[in-house]
């Protein structure tokens, strides 16, 4: 069976003014063919969609392109600057509900659509949105920080406001990312604290330097992981194995996990691609008497336990040796990483 592997839709907008707001949306896909392998490096056909209030309704807008995708399988595209079919999109009216993104692909380049995929835009492109708003009689629309009010109703713009920030009880504030149907972090944890305050014990700076907590996040011995008190926020938890395995499949290779580049990882950092925004980073590991593998390894605790002194962690190498990605028996008081999963 054919597959469309969606990565992400995201509106890509610079604010200058109401009249200036660019009328395009950046969007993303890995593409497979019917063997279920990468199309690398190949023209495919593409129609876009976009529909309004429901599914099965008629399109407002519609639009083909032939975009090519790159080594990896990924293709990149402006929705808006296709040729149009139906509509105009500067003409679409954002505030009149919730619209759906629909996509067809034919991943020979031409115009057989056999791969299908439907998404809801979950963010509303608020430039546009305001474009459109502008002049509507009795409504003065202003911006205030990352809310957006129109007159006196607001609107918090998703993945940018305060609101919407995942923030661990220390006030460390962290990124997240959708990955299929799950929700993670995508940046190691930091906190020195477990959600209901209490201090915890088991977690390192690698080397004792807290200089590398910025970017590589703490170690933190398995007890730690799994403790009822929680070491994730509120509303979030540590992964089991069965979520770790459900993030490594939506992934297909456990590279594109990882940061692609050696700006952390050191070289070669073999096949990373960070496809999916996890931006797997190399925090290196505490084995209970020293430090290793900053910038080498990036080790992440599950919440398994394999015996009464082993707990299952799952390591990535920057040079794939022994393997791309790893399911490793670990001492529990040795130090990983970890990432959290909303619950």
């Amino acid at each position: 069976m054919k597959k469309l592997f969606t990565l992400f839709v995201i509106s890509l907008f610079t604010i200058g003014s109401f009249s200036q707001a660019p009328e395009k949306m950046s969007y993303q896909a890995v593409i497979r063919n019917a063997s279920g392998e990468l199309v690398k490096s190949s023209p495919v056909g593409m129609k876009i969609s976009i529909l309004p209030n429901f599914v099965a309704g008629p399109a407002v807008y519609v639009e083909t392109q032939t975009p090519t995708t790159n080594e990896n399988g990924l293709v990149t595209l402006e929705i808006g600057g296709g040729t149009p079919v139906t509509g105009t999109f500067a003409g679409i009216d954002w505030s009149t509900g919730v619209f759906f993104l629909k996509t067809e692909t034919d991943p020979t380049g031409g115009t057989s659509y056999s791969i299908t995929g439907t998404s809801q835009l979950l963010s509303v492109p608020y430039a546009l949105y305001s474009k459109t708003s502008e002049n509507i009689k009795g409504v003065t629309i202003s911006f205030t920080d990352d809310t957006l009010y129109l007159g006196t109703n607001k609107i918090i713009i998703p993945g940018i406001s305060a609101a919407n920030q995942l923030k661990d009880i220390d006030g460390n504030v962290y990124k997240t990312v959708k990955i299929g149907n799950q929700v993670w972090m995508a940046e190691n944890l930091k906190t020195t604290k477990f959600a209901n305050g209490e201090s915890i014990t088991g977690s390192f700076a690698y080397n004792n330097d807290n200089n590398n907590v910025a970017t590589y996040g703490r170690l933190y011995t398995w007890y730690t992981v799994v403790d009822n008190r929680n070491i994730c926020p509120n509303g979030w938890h540590a992964p089991s194995l069965a979520e770790w395995n459900g993030l490594v499949q939506y992934a297909i290779t456990p590279d594109h996990l990882k940061e692609s580049g050696t700006i952390h990882w050191t070289s070669p950092n073999t096949g990373a691609t960070n496809s999916v925004l996890f931006t797997a980073l190399p925090g290196g590991v505490s084995s209970g008497g020293g430090f290793f593998g900053l910038g080498q390894i990036g080790g992440f605790w599950l919440t398994r336990e394999i015996d009464a002194s082993n707990g299952l962690g799952f390591l990535l190498y920057y040079d794939n040796n022994p393997t791309t990605g790893d399911y490793v028996y670990r001492l529990k008081s040795w130090g990983h990483s970890v990432r959290c999963l909303k619950d």
